[in-house]
């Protein structure tokens, strides 16, 4: 769009157009009943003979290579199309010397993001941001352990317990020692998601740097009852 490259994103059946307009030629899009898209294959020498060829280039990368000349025997860097009046307002009205020095250890030529350069298109399956690699909870949990009166099979002598405030839906990890109740609430944001919110009692398992160090990444609030008022927690 930047060099006057024209879209209509609305598909013929829904009475748009459905094209890319390039120098006033019309450029159809295939519709597959859900999506507007190219058909993208290598070319052949005789698509080549017989198709006109577009080369899309973004503004930045057009304007370094029309305006910048590289120095003899020097390589065109990015600074050197930018005056020093404008480096030095970026830059806190540092002196100019230092600002050289600065550009000549750290600022090279990538004129265009890493994505306008790939030739083999990416997927990015894990999001960079913690709270987002897990899916969600649309409510809050309450949560409490208990101490039955049996041992289990496999040495399991307590267990958290997870209830949602507003479906009552609970979840129960056994555990072998009061001091993994946050490798508890590990398993449940893994097995069944991120809560908005998690309540719980001034159990000191339950406020420790395991428990808030996860709540922390992960932006989970949380939510402790008075003290002395255990039936304010729901679970």
């Amino acid at each position: 769009m930047r060099h006057g490259v024209m879209f209509d994103m609305t598909p013929t059946i829904h009475h748009g157009r459905g094209v890319m307009d390039v120098d006033n030629q019309e450029l159809p899009f295939h519709y597959d009943g859900e999506k507007l898209c190219y058909s993208i294959s290598k070319p052949t020498q005789e698509d080549l003979d017989a198709c006109d060829c577009y080369e899309l280039m973004s503004a930045l990368e057009t304007d370094f290579i029309n305006h910048i000349k590289p120095k003899q025997g020097k390589k065109a860097t990015m600074h050197e199309g930018i005056p020093m009046e404008e480096w030095r307002r970026r830059l806190t009205l540092a002196p100019e010397d230092a600002i050289q020095k600065t550009l000549e250890n750290t600022t090279q030529c990538y004129m265009t993001v890493n994505c306008e350069n790939c030739t083999n298109m990416k997927k990015h399956y894990k999001s960079r941001f913690r709270g987002l690699k897990l899916p969600w909870l649309n409510e809050g949990v309450a949560t409490d352990k208990f101490f039955p009166s049996v041992c289990t099979a496999r040495g399991h002598k307590c267990s958290q317990m997870f209830t949602g405030m507003f479906s009552n839906r609970w979840h129960v990890y056994p555990m072998k020692k009061e001091s993994h109740t946050g490798i508890a609430l590990q398993d449940f944001s893994r097995n069944e998601g991120l809560p908005l919110f998690i309540k719980s009692d001034n159990a000191q398992s339950q406020i420790g740097d395991m428990w808030t160090t996860h709540c922390r990444e992960h932006c989970i609030q949380t939510k402790t009852t008075e003290p002395g008022h255990p039936w304010q927690n729901p679970c």
